[in-house]
C-alpha cells in the first residue's frame, strides 16, 4: 500500500494535466481509434498522441502559428482592458477615441473658447503712445 502511494506520488510528479475543450477532447478520441485501429501490440492513449504531436509540431511552430494563437485567444474586451491600462499609465486619451466616445453618447466636446484679441481702440499700449506724442 505505501510503495503504490510512493509510485502515485513519483507519477504525480513526473505528469502534468492539459485542460481541453469537450470538442477537441473529441477530435482527439477520433485521431486515438484511427491510430489504434487494427493495432494490438500497444494500447495507443490519448497522452501517446498528444506527446506525439507535440514532438512533431514544435519544430515546425513558426511566428505564423504564435500570432494566429494569440489572435484566437484575444478578445475583444481584452483589447479594450489593454488599452485602458496604457490610456491609464500615459494620462493621454488617444484623438480617434475621445471623439468616438462623444459621438456615443451623441455629446459634442466643448472646445476651448479662443481668447478674444485686445482690441486697439481700449488699448493701454496705443493710449499711451497718442499721449507721448
Amino acid at each position: 500500500m505505501k510503495e503504490e502511494i510512493e509510485n502515485t506520488e513519483k507519477k504525480m510528479k513526473t505528469e502534468v494535466q492539459v485542460t481541453i475543450s469537450p470538442e477537441h477532447d473529441s477530435k482527439l478520441r477520433q485521431v486515438v481509434e484511427r491510430v489504434g485501429s487494427g493495432f494490438d501490440l500497444a494500447k495507443i492513449s490519448r497522452k501517446n498522441v498528444l506527446e506525439y504531436m507535440i514532438d512533431k509540431v514544435v519544430d515546425l511552430f513558426n511566428e505564423d502559428d504564435t500570432q494566429a494563437i494569440r489572435r484566437n485567444s484575444t478578445t475583444d474586451m481584452a483589447l479594450l482592458e489593454q488599452e485602458l491600462r496604457a490610456i491609464r499609465q500615459s494620462g493621454v486619451i488617444p484623438e480617434a477615441l475621445k471623439e468616438y466616445l462623444w459621438k456615443s453618447r451623441n455629446l459634442t466636446q466643448s472646445s476651448k473658447k479662443p481668447r478674444k484679441s485686445r482690441q486697439s481702440e481700449y488699448s493701454n499700449a496705443i493710449s499711451e503712445d497718442a499721449e507721448a506724442a
